[in-house]
């Protein structure tokens, strides 16, 4: 897992929705292999640490939220948002707490109604959260979350990519079919979006948040987001959200936001066969591969991976140094 994370470290990842950890409240997730448990304080504040209990390796993801620590299901340790353990039960009153008895912890934080949580040092993530600014209407929307054998890298490219429409998506998405070699693509910070080409009157905009979020934004009022996170090496947790804002009436809202949403998902499961079918799983392990001319977010993506990776060795090299 060390190999895959590298080049997508000192980055944020969506991990959950908002809404699934309530306050006092805590939700498993998996990371590029790690197991970390995040919980909701009474301020509204999240916590983020790994989730074995230093103690004896018990889950924290089976406890209990007690005045804002998790506490560990099997000798009742108590651990902060730091990681820092606060409470030992059983022992006398005033005895020190061991300094080793403390979990990672990991910076958290939310935005447009999702969790993400900083793969990096703490102190490091400074860096703005990758996020759409299109979603920030207010729309209605509805939440799907599916666990997919599937590289999140590739995902993320097959989410935004225009060229198998003709052929994965014929029967559901002809009336989406461009002339796919005039695509378009435009890179800014960790935004890659992707334009149709201007002979047709095809108003979709497909976008990339590095690392792991893409867009398909068919109109100002419908929206699709996607999530890949990434649990190992070669499975993902995938998180659609299906928004629209054209009907607002509460009944016929929501069923139009039902309506759009299992065509968003059906259009998904269309995907799976032929996605799952790819070999190598990891794209970073693509050796061969020829990308054509309407591969540019592909291209562009991994571009931007490598630029990652390059910034991560000189990180690690100037830290040698200064160490020396």
């Amino acid at each position: 897992m060390q190999a895959l994370a590298k080049p997508f470290e000192d980055q944020w990842y969506v991990v959950a929705l908002s809404e699934e950890v309530k306050i006092g409240k805590k939700k498993p997730v998996r990371l590029f292999g790690q197991d970390i448990v995040i919980w909701r304080q009474t301020d509204g504040h999240l916590g983020a640490i790994d989730s074995r209990c230093p103690h004896m390796g018990a889950s924290l993801a089976l406890g209990r939220v007690v005045n804002n620590a998790v506490e560990c299901p099997y000798h009742g340790f108590r651990y902060d948002e730091t990681g820092k353990c606060i409470e030992t039960p059983l022992r006398e009153p005033g005895a020190l707490i061991p300094r080793t008895l403390c979990s990672r912890h990991y910076a958290i934080n939310e935005k447009g109604g999702w969790i993400f949580i900083f793969w990096g040092a703490p102190e490091d993530a400074t860096a703005e959260i990758p996020f759409f600014d299109e979603v920030k209407e207010p729309l209605r929307h509805t939440y799907s979350v599916r666990e997919w054998p599937v590289s999140f890298t590739r995902f993320i490219e097959n989410t935004v990519d225009v060229a198998h429409l003709a052929t994965v998506h014929r029967h559901t998405l002809s009336w989406s079919i461009p002339e796919v070699a005039k695509v378009s693509c435009t890179v800014d910070g960790n935004i890659i979006s992707m334009f149709p080409p201007s002979s047709t009157n095809l108003p979709v905009v497909s976008k990339i948040a590095y690392p792991n979020m893409a867009l398909l934004h068919l109109h100002p009022k419908f929206l699709t987001v996607f999530a890949a996170v990434p649990i190992d090496d070669e499975n993902s947790r995938i998180y659609l959200r299906s928004s629209q804002g054209f009907v607002r009436w509460p009944i016929i809202g929501w069923i139009f936001s039902q309506i759009k949403h299992w065509a968003d998902m059906g259009a998904l499961w269309q995907d799976k066969k032929p996605l799952f079918s790819v070999r190598p799983i990891r794209t970073e392990n693509a050796q061969g591969e020829v990308l054509m001319e309407f591969d540019p977010h592909v291209v562009e993506y991994r571009k931007m991976r490598q630029r990652k990776l390059q910034e991560m060795h000189e990180k690690t090299s100037a830290t040698n140094t200064t160490s020396q």
